[in-house]
């Protein structure tokens, strides 16, 4: 990457609008976690990623709420409901400003290792993999609630029969298991079975690429990007782009600093599915054209 797009990603430098949004990245952490500040659960369920089994949560993340009600035998619509409603309005906003995974990501960001993009063969490669993951969950789940429905096994697949990806997701490992490790049994380590081994290795093994590659999850793996995506095409809310800055140039601030690698058109509108709406490019927009102007 250029000095320009490394610098870009110094918390020093974030500017006003990246730095609200991390704020409020921050308040919804907190109100996700609400029980430990005496909140009462909800029935909220929120379109984005989100253990609902995490110690403290007083709401339903909808990928593994789609899930569990799959799992169950019931079709899902309040829950695909939700998802699609949020993405026909404001696409992938929440992925932007609340999911606590993005969150973690953006703050790996600006850590002092050089961000290099990857090649557009392995982007071939990786870009399916989120939906190879919700195929297998939605399979796997509408087998166990067959399964459930015709027999007297209530869990089929064992720990994997109510939300396999949720069981594996390094969020509900980051936010959840390792909360209860060390709330409940700090000795887990040393009793830890093959599951919670390959836990912790999912969540390294996407961990570390993401401080090299920003929003490596919500790139390649998140199920509920993926679920998201299709519908956001079509959304009310877009980034317009300034007048005043050269299709060139917007190429180059985006190549630069967009974090799910959102690529410029024709159009008079940032709409790609993938945005987030983070506003990074909207920041490096301003900084151009003050620049220019000045």
């Amino acid at each position: 990457m250029s000095g320009r797009a490394e610098a870009s990603y110094k918390f020093s430098e974030i500017g006003p609008l990246q730095f609200w949004r991390h704020v409020i990245q921050l308040i919804t952490f907190v109100f996700l976690n609400g029980k430990l500040f005496g909140l009462a659960s909800t029935a909220l369920i929120v379109p984005y990623l989100w253990s609902t089994e995490a110690p403290y949560s007083t709401v339903h993340g909808a990928y593994e709420s789609l899930e569990y009600t799959i799992a169950r035998g019931v079709f899902p619509l309040l829950v695909l409901g939700v998802i699609y409603l949020t993405a026909v309005t404001v696409g992938r906003v929440f992925c932007g400003w609340a999911c606590p995974m993005g969150m973690i990501q953006d703050f790996l960001s600006y850590l002092p290792f050089k961000k290099e993009p990857f090649s557009q063969s392995t982007i071939s490669q990786l870009r399916d993999i989120k939906w190879v993951i919700v195929g297998f969950s939605v399979l796997t789940t509408t087998l166990v609630g067959f399964r459930r429905a015709t027999t007297e096994l209530k869990d089929p697949v064992g720990v994997f029969s109510d939300s396999p990806f949720s069981v594996l997701s390094p969020a509900g490992t980051l936010f959840t298991y390792i909360p209860y490790m060390f709330l409940w049994n700090p000795n887990v380590l040393a009793t830890a079975g093959m599951v919670a081994w390959i836990k912790f290795g999912i969540l390294v093994s996407v961990l570390v690429p993401s401080l090299y590659v920003p929003r490596f999850f919500c790139r390649y793996i998140c199920p509920m990007g993926a679920l998201l995506e299709p519908l956001s095409a079509y959304k009310f809310l877009r980034i317009q782009k300034s007048p005043k800055a050269p299709k060139e140039a917007i190429d180059a601030i985006l190549r630069d600093v967009c974090p799910t690698g959102v690529q410029a058109d024709d159009s008079e509108f940032i709409d790609s599915p993938a945005c987030i709406h983070c506003g990074k490019c909207i920041t490096e927009s301003q900084q151009m054209l003050w620049q220019k102007l000045g």
